[in-house]
């Protein structure tokens, strides 16, 4: 996809939640919630049936007005989608071929969700736009009778714009404004990998106040 439309992408996002925030009415009753959870990222691959993921972690401020079913925040996090760690020994040629390669994503999107009204569960979705850092490394060596045949590695980082669809539930089993939150999104990645995390985590409820 072109560099011009990825540049212009990262300004909109960031266009999206400052007219999002301004579109709504001052007279609503606002209050905020927030997340912290944790869980794994991971890609999926036709052509690998099982590509190594690993770890996500996120945080959400999420804006509220009233029972209104239209909310806006932002959502940022660390995601290591791809963590994979080759190691082959070939006999009797007594050779050795070792692959490494992983890749992560900071993000920082602005989102729109749409939510059921506020109670005991709350399921939702939503979409954004924002930006992502991900970064690439790759290693690969091979060794003859203990002889370096072949080595190759290389590491960079990108800042590019990316678009996410997210599902989640939200759960408040009596604990006051303390819930129990659990989030699914995928992301698309302009110029770069696209992945996917599910996570689980801690949910704050805060009070209702006029804005």
């Amino acid at each position: 996809m072109p560099r011009t439309f990825s540049t212009l992408a990262r300004s909109g996002g960031l266009a999206l939640a400052a007219a999002l925030l301004s579109s709504l009415p001052a007279s609503a009753q606002a209050h905020y919630a927030g997340t912290l959870q944790a869980g794994s990222a991971f890609v999926v691959d036709l052509d690998d049936p099982d590509p190594p993921g690993s770890y996500s972690v996120s945080a959400t401020l999420d804006r509220r007005y009233g029972d209104r079913a239209l909310s806006v925040g932002l959502e940022a996090g660390f995601h290591r989608f791809l963590a994979m760690r080759q190691d082959l020994t070939f006999e009797p040629e007594r050779s050795a071929s070792s692959i490494r390669d992983t890749r992560s994503a900071w993000r920082f999107t602005p989102y729109l969700r749409w939510a059921t009204r506020e109670s005991t569960v709350r399921l939702y979705g939503q979409t954004g736009l924002g930006l992502y850092i991900q970064r690439f490394s790759y290693a690969q060596r091979e060794t003859e009778d203990g002889v370096v045949t072949f080595d190759v590695s290389s590491a960079l980082s990108d800042l590019t714009a990316g678009l996410h669809l997210g599902l989640g539930l939200e759960l408040f089993p009596g604990l006051g404004p303390f819930g129990i939150g659990v989030g699914l999104r995928s992301h698309t990645v302009f110029d770069g990998d696209g992945f996917n995390t599910a996570e689980i985590g801690l949910v704050y409820r805060g009070r209702r106040s006029s804005r």
